[in-house]
């Protein structure tokens, strides 16, 4: 391939609006071009790189085996309504149309329900599975804040899978099948990444796992034990309970703190340490009052305080909701609060001599005691992980990093079989529901972790496994020089043959401009032709590795 009739349409420096350096590298290095916010065109570089992903995954999903079809991009919602998530899919985030007849459509943001649609009426036999198909397409999310280019784009390139089985046991096992071909699947891709265990969120089902790429601009937080496999989103780390019991003979006290609005002026002001505080946060939960106490220095964790009390939705109450059932904002506490739902943290639940409001304005209770004044049953773990906690006992000290999610597998079981009325003949000849797991694998994503991991001093060297091209010759003086030129067909001829693929850079420009344009393309084997090429010598560089080479070794 001759770079001048190769479209790639290099910057000289990075849009200033790229709020991440894959978003601006990517840009200014002709792989991608911004159509509009959240929309991408993917260049013949990139669309190289993605091609060379998408054959990983595709080698890898065929040996568990998994047969790749091709949905439509343009789903009908009545498939959604079959399986009760058209009102409240990823608050509001599908896109949807209605055609000239009046149907209405939802541009896909992900597959189940089209698939269960598209086997229900094969799958009648037990005879008839497990079932492994899959589709690497295009699907469309339509972001409120699409940002950090292709990492939260409105369109993007995804492998998702579907698997169907007859019972648990079955669908396990293709579940373990998948997880141990993503992680081959990333060791391939030259991937740094963690395994953790997640939560299902609005996919339903029993159980799940993310595949998280790590990054400093990662939008999720892991918390991981070192040395172990164990890894978790912070939403579901759990804390172990490594809490002792406090004792204490303290007194129970109401105490005035006028004008107090902040725990900050609260220990302040009583002279107390943040850790012998306990404080609420207020919650409506499936249009419920839910109040949520925990040690002063933690945070609530509102995936975790979900599962606790087994709601669906949940937000944060507003004063007026408050004052409607006259609790006094800033100044709550558990004792003596009646006819509102109540939850604690695992640790409060060991607390005493600690500081609370008394739900009155103006006034705190002081040496409070968790078992003689308030001795609930409602105790969970309900706080988000922290750097040095322990997830389990006799576990290590958790830490933290920031990960990109690139993969993701659930076991659903029978979340849309059952709403979508999907049945088959058992071996009795009974009716019976299969159970399902979902597949997922970010294609356009890993692309974008790629570069954020790779990236060295503003350049990024591609690996064999997603560089557009093995080679890239430089040829400096194509033009003009012959010698030169004709050099760098033969070697590109030996290259192909020997089944690599070669860009050669032909264009008319400045030995300057070929060499910045070089580094930006970044392919994984450089040759530069042209400064000791009279003498039989020419560069060749992989990764920062510069040799020189006489031009017999490559003619070998």
């Amino acid at each position: 391939m001759y770079q001048s009739k190769f479209l790639i349409p290099t910057l000289k420096e990075a849009p200033k609006d790229a709020q991440i350096f894959s978003h601006g590298h990517l840009i200014r290095a002709g792989y991608i071009k911004q159509s509009a916010a959240g929309l991408y065109t993917y260049l013949p570089l990139a669309q190289r790189s993605l091609r060379k992903i998408e054959q990983v995954v595709r080698e890898e999903i065929d040996k568990i085996g998994g047969a790749e079809m091709s949905m439509p991009l343009m789903q009908p919602t009545e498939l959604w309504e079959q399986s009760g998530r058209l009102e409240n899919y990823d608050e509001g985030n599908m896109f949807m149309m209605t055609d000239r007849h009046g149907r209405k459509f939802a541009m896909s943001p992900t597959a189940e329900e089209a698939t269960v649609d598209v086997v229900r009426s094969h799958l009648n036999s037990y005879k008839k599975y497990p079932l492994n198909v899959y589709q690497i397409n295009t699907k469309f999310r339509d972001e409120r804040r699409p940002r950090f280019g292709l990492l939260r784009s409105r369109e993007f390139t995804m492998f998702d899978g579907y698997s169907f089985h007859t019972d648990e046991e079955c669908l396990n096992n293709t579940y373990n099948d998948y997880y141990e071909a993503y992680k081959r699947i990333l060791d391939r891709l030259e991937i740094d990444y963690r395994i953790v265990t997640a939560d299902n969120g609005s996919m339903g089902g029993s159980m799940s796992q993310e595949f998280m790429a790590i990054s400093e601009i990662g939008e999720d937080t892991i918390a991981y034990e070192e040395g172990t496999d164990i890894a978790y989103n912070v939403e579901t780390a759990p804390i172990a309970n490594v809490y002792s019991k406090q004792t204490s003979n303290s007194e129970l006290a109401r105490v005035e703190t006028p004008n107090i609005k902040t725990m900050e002026e609260l220990t302040s002001f009583l002279n107390v340490d943040l850790k012998n505080t306990v404080k609420a946060v207020c919650y409506m939960i499936d249009s419920e009052l839910v109040i949520a106490f925990c040690n002063g220095t933690r945070t609530i964790e509102e995936t975790k305080l979900l599962r606790a009390v087994g709601g669906a939705e949940i937000e944060s109450a507003s004063n007026t909701m408050l004052a409607d059932n006259n609790i006094a904002a800033g100044f709550i506490g558990p004792v003596g609060l009646e006819n509102i739902r109540v939850v604690f943290d695992r640790e409060v639940s060991m607390m005493s001599n600690f500081v609370c409001g008394a739900n009155e304005v103006d006034y705190h209770l002081t040496g409070v005691d968790f078992d003689r004044d308030i001795n609930s049953d409602q105790v969970f773990d309900i706080c988000e992980v922290e750097e040095g906690d322990i997830m389990r006992s006799g576990g290590n000290p958790a830490s933290l990093a920031k990960g990109i999610e690139i993969g993701h597998i659930f076991a659903l079981g029978d979340r849309y079989t059952s709403s979508m009325g999907m049945t088959f003949l058992d071996k009795d000849q009974k009716q019976a529901t299969p159970v399902m797991g979902c597949y997922g694998i970010g294609i356009s994503r890993i692309l974008t972790a790629y570069v954020e991991q790779k990236q060295i001093d503003g350049t990024v060297r591609f690996g064999e496994a997603v560089s557009p091209f093995d080679y890239h010759l430089i040829v400096l003086d194509y033009a003009k020089n012959e010698e030169q030129a004709n050099f760098a067909n033969e070697v590109a001829k030996k290259l192909r043959a020997q089944g690599k693929t070669v860009l050669i850079d032909d264009r008319n420009e400045r030995v300057g401009s070929k060499m910045i344009d070089a580094e930006l393309i970044g392919c994984t084997n450089q040759i530069v032709i042209g400064r000791d090429f009279s003498e039989g010598i020419v560069e060749v560089k992989n990764g920062k590795e510069k040799t020189k080479v006489n031009v017999e070794e490559l003619y070998a």
